[in-house]
């Protein structure tokens, strides 16, 4: 399942490992990996926008729905 909180938490604690490392390894590696996670992290939250985006099109689909439904029923006691 599409968990956002999780996948965030899951960012934040590798930016926040890749703070903490012994300085001979951040200029070992440059911020070529620090960028790399940034990268990636702003495309999973265009990733999660497009997502929410989906569903709450689906959402407001399903509102639809019911509510054409609901007038239908209402219609069809109003006969009786």
């Amino acid at each position: 399942m599409f968990d956002p909180k999780k996948l965030m938490d899951t960012a934040i604690d590798q930016v926040q490992k890749q703070a903490t490392g012994r300085p001979s390894d951040r200029d070992y590696r440059g911020g070529s990996e620090v960028d790399e996670l940034i990268y990636r992290m702003s495309r999973d939250l265009e990733e999660m926008r497009r997502k929410n985006q989906e569903l709450t099109d689906r959402l407001n689909d399903f509102e639809r729905q019911f509510n054409h439904l609901r007038d239908v029923v209402k219609r069809s006691e109003n006969r009786y």
